[in-house]
């Protein structure tokens, strides 16, 4: 069975991507989490099996891989026509999600009505990531 996991902002006029509320800069705004669920697959084990899982967890504790994940912020002065930043070192990632918004967003400006979800392209026409 799957269950939805609803977010709803007390607020009507809550900042979506790419809108700004209008609401002044006191606004607050308070996540109602509506149902949550954890989802868990059952298999059923032959006894054999059972048995041979049971001896290896009473001699070790189990272990569950997790996937490391990174955020980084890296600002640009404006009129920069050629940027280069080291953006991971170790282990080249899986996945990168770039997204850029104005400094003033970024830090919260309350004079402005700033949120830091309001993503803009500022003409940006190529990016390259090199790996090695």
């Amino acid at each position: 069975m799957h269950k939805k996991l609803t977010a709803a902002a007390e607020n009507a006029v809550a900042p979506v991507a790419g809108q700004q509320a209008a609401t002044g800069p006191e606004r607050k705004f308070t996540l109602i989490i509506e149902n949550i669920s954890l989802l868990v697959k059952t298999v059923d084990l032959m006894d054999g099996l059972s048995l041979e899982i049971a001896k290896k967890l009473d001699i070790e504790p189990a272990r569950y891989p997790i996937r490391k994940t990174d955020i980084k912020h890296v600002f640009i002065s404006q009129g920069r026509t050629d940027f280069s930043s080291v953006l991971f070192e170790a282990e080249v990632p899986r996945r990168v999600i770039i997204g850029f918004v104005k400094n003033e967003y970024f830090v919260g400006d309350k004079s402005k009505n700033a949120t830091p979800f309001y993503f803009e392209h500022f003409n940006i026409r190529d990016i390259e990531i090199i790996a090695n």
